[in-house]
C-alpha cells in the first residue's frame, strides 16, 4: 500500500517521481467517483473487493471484519498478503476494471446474474446517493455471481459456465473459431475490456445470450439448450458417458473453466449440425422443415413382431410389449401362415374314412371383432418418437367357404393409432392405421370325431366349421394413414399373415381367436364372431318298419277318423307309422305310407306311363324303357349285387360298380328321395347284426354322397336278421338275405 523505491529530496511526502509523473487517478466507470474511492469501478455490479479476489460475504463492497491495528487504513491480514488482483482474460485489464472479465462475450454483469438492457456491459439506471461508486440497488439486493457448473469458477470468470463441452461465447450467440472460449480478434479501444464489436458503447452490438427453449436458462447455462431431450454435450459430438449433461474427467489445469481436451476436439470436428442449416444441432429446435416426420407401411409383408403376438395369443396376454421386429420372427410367421394354407389342401384329401370326391355345401359368413393392436410408424425425423405403440382396434369381415379346408375372406379394419410426439415431450397425436384386403383361410386340425357324426367321416367337422379348428391366413391388402404430422407410407399394397384358432357350434356361429400380421409396422390381436348362413346336408339315421308291399285297390276307403286328424296326407296310414307323410292326394301307398313303385323302375305308379315295365330296364322320366342304353338300377326295391365281405360294412368291388350306376341314375332324377335299408343273415348275435346292418346301409349312403348325391336326399336304416328274403340254412339264402334295399321317400 505504499510506494516503491520512495524518494523525497524535499521532505514534502509526496514522492519525487510522481511529482514528475502523477499518477492518472482514474475514474473507470465515468461516474464522477474515482477508482480508489469507488466499490465498483467499473460499474458492472460487481464490487471490486470480489473482482480484485478478494472476500465480500455480505457484497457491501467493503472489506469483511476489518481490522486496522497499525492505523494505516489498510486491513490488517491484506498488508502481508494483499488481494491478487487478477486479469483473467490477459488483456492487461484487471477484472475489477474489465467489464467482461474472462473475455467470453457475455458482459460479467449477465454472468453475475444482472441485467444490461442496453448492452453496454454496466448497470442500467445507475443510482448512486451516497456516492460509494457502488449502485444503491445492487446495493440492497446484491447480484447473486453464481456458479452453475460448481467447478469454483464463477461464471462470469468461467468461459464454460455450465460446463457442457461448448463455450458460452458460442452458447451466447458469438463466434468462436477456435473453440478456446474467448472472443476472436478482440478489440478494445476504448479500454473497457469489452470487445468493441460486441460493446454498444464503442457502437458495437451484444451478443443475444439466448434462450432457445424459452425455459428461463440462457442457452450457456442450459445443458439441453434445445430441451430436445437430448443433451447438448451429445449434440455437439461429445462423449458424455455418465449421462449428466457435463464433460467427462474434467481437467482445466489453466483454470479458466474450460476443459482443457475439448478445445482440442471440437477445434478438429467442429459443431454438429446434422441438416446442416447452420445452426448447430445444440440449439436447433425440432422442426423437420418439409421431410416426413414417421413413415408407415414399412416392408409391404406382415412380418411384424411375431414371437410376441404368439404369445399373447396362446398365453391370454392383453397387451402387447413394444419390440422391434426381428427376422427370425418374421420368418416363422411367413411359415407357419402359408404351410398351414398351402397344407390345408393336401390335408383334405389324407381324412381317413371320408371320401375324396363329397360335395361341399359352400357357406357365406359375416363377422365382426376387436382387440389389442401394436402400431410401429418409424421415426424418420430426430425430433419425433412414438410414445405409446399399442392400440384398440376393429375389424368386419365378409367370407365364403369354397372347401373343406379353405375358405375366402374379404375385411377391413381400423386399427386405432399409434400415440407419438416430439422428442420434448409435447404431443403429436396419432399415426392412425387402416387396413383392407382379401385372403385365405386354411384350416387345418379339427376336434372332431367321426364317430360325432350320423356320417361317420372323420373330416367332418372340419367340412361343418364345427368345434375347435386351427387355422392359418395369407392374403393380400391395402392401408392408409391419417396423422396430426407428415408421414410417408412406403409400400401402398402389403402381404397379410395370420395364425389362429375358431371354435364353431352347430348353428353357424363361430368364435375366433388370431394373431393377424399385416405389415412390418401393424399387427392385431383379436376376438371375433362370425355367422355362416346355409345348412349343411347330413345324412340321417331313420326308424323304418317292415316293408310290405301292398295291392293296388281301386280307391281307398277313407277310414274313420277321430276328430283330430292323424293321417296328415290322407293315404290312410297314420303319422305314427307313415315314413312318407306328403304322399300325392289319391297316390297308392305301401304300409309304411310311401308311394308304390310296381315295376320298380325308379318311377312311382303314379307318374309310371309303363308300369309294366321289366326288371332291370332303363327307362326315362316316364317310366318307359330307352333303348340300347346301360343297365339301370331301381330306385325302390333290393339293389342286386351291392354285397359285403363278411361280418364287415366294407363294400365289395363289384358292389361299388352297381352304386356307381346307382349314383349317375339318381343324379339323373333330383326329386327322387331315398330310405337305405340294410339286412343280414343270422350269422352271429342278434345285437350285433343290427348294429352291422346300420353300418352297411350308412356304407352305402357314404359312398353315394362320394359320388354326387346330395346327402339331404338319403336315409338310412338297419332291420338286422329280422326281415330275411331267404332261408338262413343255406349259404345261397344267407347270400341273398346280406342285403340292401332303397325306399321311395
Amino acid at each position: 500500500g505504499e510506494v516503491d523505491g520512495f524518494v523525497d529530496a524535499n521532505n514534502d511526502g509526496y514522492d519525487d517521481n510522481l511529482r514528475t509523473n502523477p499518477l492518472p487517478v482514474p475514474d473507470t466507470d465515468n461516474d464522477g467517483i474515482r477508482d480508489f474511492r469507488d466499490l465498483d469501478s467499473d460499474n458492472d455490479g460487481l464490487t471490486d473487493i470480489t473482482e480484485a479476489g478478494g472476500v465480500d460475504t455480505d457484497k457491501d463492497g467493503r472489506v469483511d471484519n476489518f481490522v486496522d491495528a497499525d492505523r494505516d487504513g489498510r486491513h490488517d491480514p491484506l498488508t502481508d498478503a494483499p488481494l491478487p488482483v487478477p486479469d483473467t482474460d490477459g488483456d492487461l485489464i484487471a477484472d475489477f476494471r474489465d467489464l467482461d472479465s474472462d473475455n467470453d462475450g457475455i458482459a460479467d454483469i449477465i454472468e453475475a446474474g444482472g441485467t444490461d438492457a442496453d448492452g453496454n456491459g454496466k448497470v442500467d439506471n445507475f443510482v448512486d446517493a451516497n456516492n460509494d461508486g457502488y449502485d444503491d440497488n445492487i446495493a440492497a439486493s446484491p447480484l447473486p455471481v453464481p456458479d452453475t457448473d460448481g467447478d469454483s469458477h464463477p461464471d462470469y470468470l468461467d468461459l464454460d459456465s455450465d460446463n457442457d463441452g461448448i463455450t458460452d461465447l458460442i452458447e451466447a450467440g458469438g463466434v468462436d473459431a477456435d473453440f478456446d472460449g474467448k472472443v476472436d480478434n478482440f478489440t478494445d479501444t476504448n479500454g473497457d475490456g469489452m470487445d468493441d464489436p460486441l460493446n454498444t458503447a464503442t457502437a458495437g452490438t451484444a451478443l443475444p445470450v439466448p434462450d432457445t427453449d424459452a425455459d428461463g436458462a440462457s442457452d450457456y447455462l442450459d445443458l439441453d439448450s434445445d430441451n430436445d431431450g437430448i443433451l447438448d454435450i451429445m449434440e455437439a459430438g461429445l462423449s458424455d458417458a455418465d449421462k449428466d449433461g457435463k464433460v467427462d474427467g474434467f481437467v482445466d489445469a489453466d483454470g479458466d473453466g474450460l476443459d482443457d481436451n475439448v478445445q482440442a476436439v471440437l477445434a478438429a470436428n467442429g459443431l454438429k449440425d446434422a441438416d446442416g442449416n447452420g445452426v448447430a444441432d445444440f440449439q436447433e429446435v425440432c422442426n423437420c422443415g418439409d421431410n416426413a416426420a414417421f413413415r408407415t407401411g414399412l416392408e409391404g409383408n406382415g412380418g411384424g413382431s411375431f414371437g410376441l403376438g404368439m404369445l399373447g395369443l396362446l398365453g391370454g396376454a392383453a397387451m402387447f410389449r413394444r419390440r422391434r421386429s426381428m427376422t427370425k420372427h418374421k420368418t416363422v410367421l411367413r411359415s407357419a401362415a402359408s404351410v398351414a394354407v398351402l397344407m390345408s389342401a393336401s390335408f383334405a384329401a389324407q381324412a381317413e374314412n371320408s371320401p375324396a370326391e363329397r360335395n361341399f355345401d359352400s357357406r357365406i359368413y359375416l363377422g365382426a371383432g376387436a382387440g389389442i393392436t401394436q402400431l410401429e410408424p418409424e421415426a424418420v425425423c430426430p425430433c419425433y418418437r412414438v410414445d405409446d405403440d399399442t392400440s384398440a382396434g376393429g375389424q368386419v369381415f365378409v367370407g365364403v367357404d369354397v372347401s373343406r379346408s379353405l375358405s375366402l375372406e374379404g375385411y377391413y379394419a381400423d386399427l386405432g393409432g399409434a400415440a407419438v410426439g416430439k422428442i420434448n415431450g409435447e404431443s403429436a397425436g396419432d399415426v392412425g392405421y387402416q387396413v383392407y384386403g382379401i385372403s385365405a383361410v386354411g384350416y387345418l386340425l379339427n376336434s372332431r370325431k367321426g364317430s360325432d357324426y350320423a356320417s361317420g367321416y372323420d373330416d367332418e367337422g372340419k367340412f361343418r366349421r364345427e368345434g375347435m379348428s386351427l387355422y392359418g391366413r395369407v392374403g393380400v391388402g391395402g392401408m392408409e394413414n391419417d396423422a396430426q404430422v407428415k408421414y410417408e407410407r412406403v409400400e401402398d399394397i402389403h402381404l397379410t399373415l395370420g395364425v389362429g384358432a375358431e371354435y364353431g357350434w352347430k348353428n353357424g356361429i363361430a368364435a375366433r381367436a388370431e394373431y393377424t400380421s399385416y405389415e412390418e409396422d401393424a399387427q392385431m390381436l383379436s376376438l371375433a364372431l362370425l355367422k355362416r348362413f346355409g345348412n349343411v346336408d347330413e345324412i340321417e339315421e331313420v326308424p323304418v318298419p317292415e316293408v310290405v308291399e301292398q295291392k293296388p285297390t281301386p280307391a281307398p276307403v277313407a277310414p274313420v277318423r277321430a276328430a283330430v286328424n292323424n293321417d296328415t296326407d290322407n293315404d290312410g296310414v297314420l303319422n305314427a307309422a307313415d315314413i312318407c307323410p306328403n304322399s300325392p292326394q289319391g297316390a297308392h301307398v305301401n304300409d309304411i305310407g310311401c308311394v308304390i313303385d310296381r315295376d320298380r323302375d325308379g318311377i312311382v305308379n303314379e307318374a309310371d306311363k309303363c308300369p309294366e315295365t321289366p326288371a332291370n330296364t332303363r327307362v326315362d322320366e316316364n317310366g318307359c324303357s330307352l333303348k340300347a342304353t346301360p343297365k339301370k338300377v331301381s330306385f325302390s326295391g333290393v339293389i342286386e349285387g351291392v354285397n359285403f365281405h363278411t361280418n364287415s360294412d366294407r363294400l365289395t368291388e363289384k358292389a361299388t360298380v352297381i352304386l356307381d350306376n346307382a349314383a349317375m341314375e339318381m343324379n339323373r332324377f333330383p326329386s327322387v328321395n331315398v330310405i337305405i335299408v340294410g339286412h343280414t343273415d343270422n350269422q352271429g348275435g342278434t345285437a350285433f347284426n343290427k348294429d352291422l346292418s346300420i353300418r352297411r346301409a350308412k356304407t352305402v349312403a357314404r359312398y353315394l354322397v362320394s359320388k354326387g348325391v346330395k346327402a339331404n336326399r338319403l336315409r338310412y336304416a338297419g332291420k338286422g336278421e329280422s326281415q330275411p328274403r331267404a332261408t338262413n340254412d343255406t349259404r345261397d339264402g344267407r347270400a341273398i338275405n346280406r342285403r340292401v334295399e332303397f325306399i321311395l321317400k
